[in-house]
């Protein structure tokens, strides 16, 4: 069964790994291992396409890793679909 997964941020920092994202999650929720295909920027619209992998979930913050060329912001919504 294919489920979509999305993940609302209110905070993203940089790390070695890739970033650290605190918000909350939406629809799945994600889990360890999953990955996300997409980021929705609510700013201004656009969409990035990428794949940002969840290395960690903890309550409040989830550790991914992605492309070093797409930036994370407040209100970005991370999309995807995976197979349970």
């Amino acid at each position: 069964m294919t489920w979509r997964l999305t993940y609302f941020v209110s905070e993203a920092r940089r790390t070695h790994e890739g970033w650290l994202v605190l918000g909350e999650p939406g629809l799945g929720p994600p889990e360890l291992g999953d990955e996300f295909d997409g980021v929705h920027h609510q700013d201004d619209g656009s969409e990035d396409v990428g794949t940002f992998s969840v290395l960690a979930i903890q309550d409040g913050s989830m550790s991914i890793t992605g492309p070093p060329s797409v930036s994370l912001r407040p209100d970005d919504i991370l999309m995807g679909e995976v197979e349970r």
